[in-house]
């Protein structure tokens, strides 16, 4: 299952997501992941992608 992630500035509404998500049983994949000018400023929020990769989201 697709789905958006919250941005890393919300991290509250992305633990209600990953909740949410997973009694559904399928396999997650996130997308619409924007990349900043520099493209690593997603890198600067390891705990946003700490907490997908602990949900086993792809």
């Amino acid at each position: 299952m697709e789905f958006l992630p919250t941005s890393p500035e919300k991290p509250d509404l992305l633990a209600l997501q990953l909740v949410a998500f997973a009694p559904l049983g399928f396999p997650m994949i996130a997308t619409g992941f924007v990349f900043a000018r520099d493209g690593l400023s997603l890198l600067e929020h390891g705990f946003h992608l700490d907490q997908l990769a602990a949900a086993g989201v792809r």
